[in-house]
């Protein structure tokens, strides 16, 4: 207010600043932290950030579908809630090595337990969140859903290891069999000579059954067969 020598007011006076510049920096602000939200929600890992006692500060929606909760839930939900005790240490000395010398971790696989009872195994990657000052405040991670490959993993090794064994099992010949020209007897290893249907049982998985050839059926029975086909004529 602006008075006169009598003391009667005649005007008003002011202080103008430039804030066209500064309210053009906030809402560059706000549209690159909304672009930056909209991302988060829409990738499929998991994203999260934590505080230092391991509090969910913020989440993305991927997150809440790999934990099996909604992320407004998981705000403020520590780790050790889902996960069991020995999961939870192995994870706080991890995330304390990061703390500590600043660098990312390593993918490392653990274990969580969902709220219907389900458990699954998780891959995490995570790095220290710094403020201005360049202090470690928290920490950032990017967690993807394992649970379905582990399973494909542990199915092909056991199938792997049954191939294994089922391939120990099988016996198989090779190299050169000396075999008598005349009764078809194999000489084996040890000089001893061989029924030839006894050493392949003995060196593989065959089994035998006998029967007679039309030829050699001929050659061994051609008269009786004769003679019996003429008694029935």
């Amino acid at each position: 207010m602006i008075r006169n020598a009598r003391g009667e007011r005649i005007g008003f006076r002011g202080i103008f600043r430039e804030i066209s510049e500064r309210k053009k920096t906030q809402e560059v602000l706000r549209q690159s932290e909304e672009r930056y939200r909209t991302i988060l929600d829409n990738i499929e890992e998991g994203y999260f950030e934590v505080d230092l006692s391991g509090n969910f500060i913020f989440v993305n929606e991927s997150l809440g579908r790999i934990i099996g909760l909604p992320k407004e839930r998981l705000l403020g939900m520590n780790n050790r809630e889902y996960m069991d005790e020995k999961t939870a240490q192995r994870i706080y000395e991890i995330f304390k090595e990061v703390y500590r010398t600043g660098l990312p971790g390593k993918v490392f696989e653990w274990e969580i337990k969902r709220e219907n009872g389900t458990r699954a195994i998780e891959e995490c990657s995570v790095s220290l969140i710094r403020n201005v000052q360049g202090e470690g405040i928290g920490f950032r991670g990017i967690m993807r859903d394992a649970t379905e490959r582990k399973r494909l993993e542990e199915e092909r090794e056991k199938f792997i290891a049954q191939l294994q064994e089922a391939l120990a099992k099988v016996k198989t010949l090779s190299g050169f069999l000396p075999i008598c020209a005349s009764c078809k007897k194999i000489r084996d290893d040890r000089g001893y000579w061989m029924q030839i249907e006894a050493y392949i049982r003995d060196h593989s998985e065959a089994e035998f059954s006998h029967g007679i050839c039309p030829e050699c059926k001929e050659k061994l029975y051609g008269s009786f067969l004769e003679e019996e086909n003429k008694g029935e004529n």
